[in-house]
C-alpha cells in the first residue's frame, strides 16, 4: 500500500494544521468488485432515515455499528439485511483488521497509543451510496463520533464520478481524487464533505 500524506492549515486566528493520509489501493480490485456486487443487488435495502450531518436521506447501510448495535432497525428490516451484512463483513473485516487498522495505528501513534489499552479499533463500518436522482452530496462537517475516519472509494475518479470527497480550511474546497480501493484517513478535526 502506498501512503501519501497531506495537510491543510486554517487561517489565523485558528492556525490549526490538520493532517490526512491517502492510502493507495488499500482495498484490492477483487474486494471492491465483491462489495459492489452486494451493494448493487436490486434487493439491497438502504437506510432512508435522515443523515445526522445534513438531514438528507442517508442511502447507507451500517455493516457494524459499534456499541450502539443495530437496534435502531425494526426487526423485519434487520432480518432482511442480515445476509448482506454477513457477506459484507466477510469481505470488509479482514481488510479492516489486517490492513487498515494497523496502518491507522502506525500513522496516528499519538492518538492510538496515547493511553494503555487504547489501540484505535473500528467503531463503525458502513457503505454509503451516491447516485443521480438520490444522494449526490454530504454537507461539509467534522466527524464528532470518531477520533479517526477512513473513507474508501468504490469508484474511479474521472471516469465513474467527478468531484467527490473534498477537504476545506473554511474557505474553498480541495477535492481529493480517489480511485477504486483508495482511501483517505483523517482525524475528527478535518473539515470535509462529498459532492459528486
Amino acid at each position: 500500500v502506498q501512503v501519501f500524506s497531506g495537510s491543510i492549515r486554517f487561517r489565523p486566528p485558528l492556525q490549526i494544521e490538520t493532517k490526512f493520509y491517502n492510502l493507495r489501493s488499500v482495498v484490492h480490485a477483487a474486494e471492491v468488485s465483491a462489495i459492489l456486487d452486494i451493494m448493487q443487488d436490486p434487493a439491497m435495502i438502504y437506510d432512508v432515515q435522515p443523515d445526522t450531518v445534513d438531514q438528507e436521506t442517508a442511502h447507507e447501510i451500517f455493516v457494524f455499528n459499534g456499541e450502539k448495535g443495530l437496534n435502531y432497525e425494526e426487526s423485519q428490516l434487520l432480518k432482511a439485511r442480515e445476509p448482506a451484512r454477513q457477506a459484507l463483513s466477510k469481505i470488509m473485516n479482514p481488510i479492516l483488521d489486517e490492513r487498515i487498522t494497523p496502518l491507522v495505528r502506525q500513522l496516528y501513534p499519538s492518538v492510538c497509543t496515547s493511553r494503555p489499552g487504547r489501540g484505535c479499533t473500528p467503531c463503525y463500518s458502513l457503505v454509503r451510496k451516491y447516485r443521480p436522482g438520490e444522494r449526490r452530496s454530504h454537507a461539509i462537517h467534522r466527524d464528532g463520533q470518531a477520533i479517526l475516519t477512513v473513507v474508501v472509494s468504490l469508484s474511479d475518479y474521472g471516469t465513474e464520478y467527478t468531484g467527490g470527497l473534498y477537504i476545506s480550511a473554511g474557505e474553498g474546497r480541495l477535492v481529493v481524487p480517489l480511485n477504486r480501493g483508495d482511501a483517505v484517513v483523517h482525524q475528527y478535526d478535518l473539515l470535509h464533505g462529498v459532492d459528486v
